[in-house]
């Protein structure tokens, strides 16, 4: 196997690790209204010292004037003044570290630098006084602030300003409302006397002074609600807390009844509670939109240098690489403990002809193959796309563990397979719900020097204005798409198109789009259903409703074809068998822990996502015909189970004569008891299909190593 190593200077792998681990800007909207009453606490408490008995023999004057000690030994500053005096603009700070955030804030007001003045005085010599952890305590500014709960445990602190947001908005709402008119005969007043409806039948109630009644206290809700999964729950603690205001119980009410104000119909009749749950939950990727894309394009920290070396050795041949960008990749999988990169090689060199990479960790599947294999069925099949091999990644000569390489669309890639020199029409698209002008914005160009983009709406147009296939033969390659609609349709592949990002469009030199995915770690079995038909594991899209929808005799022949050339088990278990020894011992290197008790290359250590590392024997287990989660606890098909489902629908759907092996319902596999997920969904389809052929045994395979490095 191939085993990359990058060298970058060790303050930069440091702030890579910072990053892994802070990669979500801290939300500095809840932050700043609470830091000037912070930082007034930590500046009176500079004010309770006498310095003159606590740090005898030092001119303060000289040392720290702006302390303005006068002649009893205490600090006279203008607490006010330095108060005000620090920077409170959120667009200033773009930290992710809560430490980072501190110690920025901390030296934001240059006429007096907190946290100098500070680590001044944790240096000086102490007086023998008996009091010398309290007067540390009052002096270390930085540790006071860095253990308070509001950074300590800034997950249980976003979620309490959140839910005290959602509460605070209804509270609006109901000052808005006329219980007069709405509830005419009801006594509000006796029913609800919190309310203090007047007699035109508006509640007069105080809304800062009802927040206040509600339960914020970190440390308090941490005790009683110890699982934040358990959003439910923590929701309803904080809107029950109020003693004298029974929030939970009026709105209830209210969310009962036909209200006709916009602003009411958003929120209320959606149900509160409900809302707030599905704002707060961290949920997968199923429902991609332009609010979670605008989130990962200004919500996380990049990690980005230009300092870093390369060597890549393979069979003993060693390249070196003097000028290569690294950094870390992906939006979602920034959760995972194991982070995705990217590098590029720079100076006008090549690795096999290439220069723009794709590091993937797949950490969030049990199996290291799905990547690899749906690449493989491409190759299988003469479809353009992207490569993929394993490698061992080394940082700074610190073990990662084992990844997985692509090459990625670019510019660079476009050159070298198209001769197409400095492209100006392809498109990576992040947040595009359909192929249409209007949501054009969800694709940027790969070329940042490409304004007009007239070509790219045009093609949009072309497909707007389509009624049927012939429209735009000539200008969309639609085999190949509906090649890959089979392909994600077989799979199960939810997280391309349908999911509206993951892919590129690019206009190749004979005129013709051409559309282009990528990351398979979310493919073969990540999804419920396997019998499903098209028509119901596909979206909404008018570019799927002309192409395959109205007629699908063409799609249907790829669909066929596909299944009879590769998307069988006859084909893919073999290969599965000889990609899973050709890694295994690599599998076992990254699941086993250093001398720390830490797997390899898990750098991410922000427990707040909590993405899980599979065992040996659940990778073996969950590569064959048991069933289990993702690292994000997603159903998860045994790998050969999916495709064996799969195959068999297919060939049923479509009435195709199919290998009798597969298709006996006598068939037997193993499946691992002990490692099989029960879920109450997956044992309901199971209880109706069609082929109940599982057994319990333990296999050994023989196979053969396969080539180790295929770009």
């Amino acid at each position: 196997m191939a085993t990359v190593r990058i060298s970058m200077p060790d303050e930069e792998f440091t702030e890579l690790k910072d990053v892994a681990t802070y990669f979500e800007k801290l939300l500095f909207e809840y932050y700043m209204p609470i830091m000037p009453d912070i930082l007034k606490r930590c500046t009176e408490n500079l004010q309770i010292i006498n310095y003159k008995e606590i740090f005898p023999g030092y001119n303060f004057i000289e040392i720290l004037p702006e302390l303005k000690i006068d002649e009893n030994g205490y600090a006279k500053f203008d607490i006010e003044q330095v108060v005000n005096n620090f920077d409170y603009n959120i667009k200033h700070y773009n930290e992710g570290n809560p430490k980072l955030f501190i110690k920025h804030i901390l030296n934001s007001n240059k006429s007096f630098k907190l946290l100098e003045i500070s680590d001044t005085l944790k240096e000086m010599k102490m007086a023998d006084i008996d009091n010398k952890d309290e007067i540390l305590s009052l002096i270390n500014v930085f540790e006071y602030i860095a253990n308070l709960s509001e950074f300590k445990y800034r997950d249980y602190f976003y979620f309490v300003q959140y839910v005290l947001s959602f509460i605070k908005k209804a509270l609006k709402i109901i000052k808005k409302i006329n219980f007069n008119e709405l509830f005419p005969e009801d006594d509000y007043n006796k029913l609800y006397p919190e309310l203090q409806i007047d007699k035109d039948g508006f509640a007069k109630f105080n809304i800062n002074e009802v927040l206040a009644g509600f339960e914020s206290d970190i440390d308090y809700l941490r005790e009683i609600c110890p699982d934040l999964k358990d959003i439910s729950n923590f929701i309803d603690i904080i809107s029950s807390s109020n003693e004298n205001f029974n929030f939970m119980e009026i709105v209830n009410i209210l969310e009962r009844v036909d209200i006709s104000e916009e602003m009411l119909n958003d929120i209320m009749n959606t149900g509160l509670m409900t809302s707030m749950m599905n704002n707060v939950s961290q949920g997968g990727e199923l429902n991609h939109t332009e609010k979670s894309q605008n989130y990962y394009d200004n919500g996380l920290i990049e990690f980005k240098t230009k300092n870093a070396t390369m060597t890549f050795e393979l069979n003993k041949n060693i390249k070196t690489f003097e000028k290569i960008t690294f950094s870390i990749g992906g939006e979602y999988s920034r959760t995972f403990s194991k982070p995705n990169y990217n590098l590029k090689i720079r100076g006008g060199k090549e690795l096999y002809g290439r220069s723009h990479f794709k590091l993937r960790s797949d950490s969030i599947e049990p199996t290291y193959l799905r990547t690899k294999l749906v690449c493989d069925i491409h190759n299988r099949l003469g479809l353009i796309s992207s490569s993929a091999n394993y490698i061992q990644l080394y940082i700074n000569n610190e073990y990662m563990g084992l990844y997985i390489i692509n090459d990625l669309f670019k510019p660079s890639w476009v050159e070298k397979v198209y001769d197409d020199i400095e492209t100006s029409t392809l498109y990576k698209c992040k947040n595009i719900e359909d192929l249409l002008p209007e949501y054009s914005n969800g694709c940027f160009n790969e070329n940042d020097e490409i304004t007009d983009e007239s070509e790219w709406i045009n093609f949009l147009k072309r497909i707007e204005n389509a009624k049927t296939a012939s429209d735009i033969e000539d200008i969309f390659e639609i085999d190949y798409f509906l090649y890959e609609m089979a392909i994600e349709y077989l799979v199960g592949g939810w997280d391309h198109i349908q999911n509206t990002h993951n892919f590129n469009l690019y206009k190749q030199p004979n005129g013709k789009w051409i559309y282009l995915p990528y990351d398979f770690d979310l493919d073969i079995g990540q999804r419920y259903k396997y019998e499903e038909k098209f028509k119901d594991f596909t979206k909404e899209m008018h570019i799927i409703d002309i192409l395959i929808l109205q007629d699908s005799n063409r799609f249907d022949n790829i669909l066929k074809d596909i299944n009879n050339k590769v998307f069988n088990p006859a084909i893919l278990y073999p290969r599965i068998d000889e990609l899973k020894q050709f890694i295994k011992p690599y599998v076992e290197l990254d699941k086993t822990v250093n001398s720390e008790g830490k797997y390899p290359g898990r750098i991410n250590e922000n427990d707040s996502y909590d993405t899980k590392t599979f065992s040996q024997e659940q990778w073996d287990a969950y590569s064959e015909f048991t069933t289990g989660y993702t690292g994000d606890e997603r159903i998860s098909y045994g790998l050969k189970y999916w495709i064996l489902l799969k195959y068999r629908n297919i060939c049923n759907l479509y009435n195709m004569e199919c290998d009798p092996i597969y298709m006996d319902e006598n068939y037997e596999y193993p499946i691992n008891k002990d490692l099989e997920i029960k879920d109450e969904y997956l044992e309901y389809l199971n209880s109706i299909m069609e082929y109940p052929t599982d057994i319990e045994y333990p296999t050994d395979i023989e196979t053969e190593t396969v080539d180790p490095f295929e770009l």
